[in-house]
């Protein structure tokens, strides 16, 4: 049994109840409503057709006993209430794999609170059936978009629901196609992110597919790919870290099917920003017995790194040598030039590139 409370004037109650089934297959399901006008009659719809009267007992409360499944819905209405005017649907399209989106004109009647959107595989309007498969109440709006919707030919019609809870009659039917697409890559993007171009995507897929494949060009050159072996089919982004800064590149995805064919996106560039000469904190900081110190340099050239006590001597030379444009990062023993620990204390590690030199201090502790 499912009771469920009134939500409309005397003159007309809009019971929605999510019927569960019934103890036996096929039985009727016992809907218990309480808040009725006493002693009154009412037509008993179901998805907006008549199907039965019932009388309200002197409390108000009326009980049905009606073939129902889980989202039906089950109107009384009072035999004063009358219907709003049906909307005037005006389109029905779709836009996406699997989706249709419905759009109807607003109601002239004032009384119109909300619109149901009732869709189906087979045509009431052609005689098909007497009612649509599935309803949805989407409230005040005039348009609504329904997805995960397998390949067929779907009917769609709209009410109009005034505050009384007195649903319209259908408006005009349309119908609309879907169809599906054996693999579609729906989304593809590429941004600039610290490590390099971050690429991202979704598919949708009535196939099997492999894996993925990723391919970069920049300037004229041709496409190359950069993922090897192939992404695994449930990977949705892929980072690129073999990039350069201040450079354009255009990215092309490929959904590998089960023949080997590839199925490509649409095109997506990106400019990676260019790079500063930079020195960072060292880490762990205080060490012992080593550390690491990481940088950044602006243009492929000479690179020295060296580190000093707290009143500029000398300590050691890290690196002496030519390094390429990008984020690096390069360890310290601990040890000077003659392979001896140092002490503990504070000391100073110097990034030099041409005719630049930046600093920072670090502590080891012993």
């Amino acid at each position: 049994m499912r009771r469920c409370n009134r939500r409309a004037s005397f003159t007309a109650i809009v019971v929605i109840c999510s019927i569960v089934g019934s103890a036996a297959f096929g039985a009727p399901t016992k809907v218990l409503v309480f808040g009725a006008k006493p002693n009154a009659t009412f037509e008993v719809r179901k998805n907006s057709n008549l199907v039965s009267t019932a009388t309200s007992s002197s409390l108000g409360s009326v009980i049905l006993n009606i073939d129902a499944t889980t989202g039906d819905r089950i109107d009384l209405v009072g035999s004063d209430a009358a219907p709003p005017v049906p909307p005037l649907f005006a389109s029905l399209e779709t836009h996406s794999p699997g989706c249709a989106t419905a759009a109807w004109l607003p109601s002239g009647d004032p009384t119109v609170v909300g619109y149901v959107v009732s869709f189906g595989t087979q045509s009431v309007a052609g005689g098909g059936t007497s009612q649509y498969q599935q309803s949805v109440e989407v409230g005040a709006s005039t348009l609504h978009t329904e997805c995960a919707l397998p390949a067929e030919t779907y009917y769609f019609a709209v009410q109009a629901r005034n505050a009384d809870g007195v649903m319209s009659a259908y408006s005009s039917e349309r119908s609309v196609t879907i169809t599906t697409v054996a693999v579609l890559i729906s989304m593809f993007e590429a941004t600039a992110a610290h490590e390099g171009v971050r690429l991202a995507w979704r598919v949708e897929a009535d196939e099997v597919v492999l894996g993925y494949r990723v391919y970069r060009s920049e300037s004229s050159s041709p496409e190359m790919p950069v993922t090897d072996p192939l992404l695994p089919a449930t990977a949705s982004s892929f980072v690129d870290a073999g990039t350069r800064a201040a450079t354009e590149y255009t990215y092309v995805l490929a959904a590998v099917k089960e023949n080997g064919d590839e199925v490509l996106s649409a095109p997506a560039s990106v400019t990676t920003p260019a790079l500063a000469l930079s020195l960072g904190q060292n880490y762990p900081n205080p060490f012992n017995p080593s550390t690491k110190i990481p940088f950044t340099v602006e243009a492929a050239g000479r690179v020295v790194v060296r580190v000093f006590d707290v009143r500029g001597t000398h300590v050691a030379t890290i690196y002496d040598g030519t390094m390429e444009q990008g984020r690096h990062s390069i360890e310290w023993s601990g040890r000077d030039d003659n392979g001896q620990s140092v002490a503990s204390g504070i000391y100073l590690y110097t990034l030099t590139t041409g005719k630049r030199t930046l600093s920072k201090k670090m502590v080891m502790i012993k």
